[in-house]
């Protein structure tokens, strides 16, 4: 799974039901549309229990940094399996 946040006020005026009903590949497209500063994405899916969590050590970082919270983000959850 991805978890990927998504400004609010972002250059392709997406909202938080933008990507209802949407494949992932869709999703995942749409979002390389927007600028760096506008995305984050968390792979969550790729690391088994006895690796290290690169991704999630990220999130927790970013969202403990009050990157995630502070600014105005909508959040998307990816399956990617």
């Amino acid at each position: 799974m991805i978890l990927a946040f998504y400004a609010v006020d972002n250059s392709q005026g997406y909202n938080r039901d933008s990507f209802m009903g949407i494949n992932a590949n869709t999703i995942l497209d749409r979002l390389e549309l927007l600028p760096p500063e506008e995305v984050r994405c968390y792979d969550m899916s790729r690391f088994q229990a006895t690796e290290d969590y690169p991704a999630l050590n990220a999130f927790v970082e970013d969202y403990n940094n009050e990157e995630l919270d502070n600014s105005g983000w909508w959040c998307v959850a990816i399956k990617t399996e």
